[in-house]
């Protein structure tokens, strides 16, 4: 709490009576007993560290721990990984690198191994795409189906059925005529959506491949 000091109010009223009295005013201080010095709390912080203080540091809880992590596989490609993406169950993973080429992986295989990523028919790495011939810019997962999409600097968009175990090469092709930045399905898979170097989207038909953009540019982006 705050204790005001009663020095103004002797100032006053000795004011008060040198005008009344028409003498010079004498400013006597008051009796020690009457200083109160005022006293404000201003918590903890204004205290300094004391006793007190650091016992309450002490029972805080300790900081938590971070949780530590263990490598169970490394996937390699021959140049720095661009994209990756899950399907839509999480039991796969795609990555999409600057070497050209894309690589599945199946989660599954590495929940159940206990020592490592098991070897043989179980290899972790199911399929390596080897389809383009610039970077990877982008990878999707088919919502309903198994499909993955990928696209490249080298303006083309390839489609694979990973389903199919002998199967490396993509079934579909599509050839635009600018670097194809980022793609992504539709969430009933029939279209896809793809983002380019050119400022109008393009959008493709998956069944037929063809391609559609807007009759006017007036909407389009200003640039990529």
């Amino acid at each position: 709490p705050l204790i005001a000091s009663d020095r103004l109010a002797c100032l006053v009223t000795a004011a008060l009576a040198a005008e009344k009295s028409g003498k010079p005013l004498g400013i006597e201080e008051p009796p020690p007993e009457r200083l109160i010095t005022p006293q404000v709390d201003l918590g903890p912080a204004a205290r300094g560290p004391g006793i007190t203080d650091l016992d309450r540091r002490g029972r805080r809880s300790a900081p938590r721990p971070h949780p530590s992590y263990a490598s169970r596989f490394t996937l390699t490609h021959q140049a720095p990984v661009r994209c990756g993406v899950f399907a839509p169950n999480g039991n796969l993973v795609a990555t999409g690198s600057a070497d050209g080429t894309v690589m599945l992986v199946d989660i599954d295989c590495l929940r159940t191994s206990k020592e490592g990523p098991p070897s043989g028919d179980k290899h972790p790495v199911l399929r390596t795409y080897r389809d383009h011939v610039q970077a990877i810019n982008d990878v999707a997962f088919h919502p309903r189906s198994t499909i993955l999409a990928s696209a490249a600097r080298d303006c083309q968009i390839k489609l694979y059925n990973y389903a199919k175990a002998l199967s490396h090469r993509p079934y579909r092709s599509m050839q635009d005529g600018y670097n194809v930045r980022s793609i992504a399905f539709h969430p009933t898979g029939d279209y896809l959506l793809v983002g380019t170097d050119h400022p109008l989207l393009h959008i493709y038909d998956v069944s037929t491949g063809s391609c559609y953009v807007l009759p006017d540019d007036k909407d389009a982006h200003m640039g990529p």
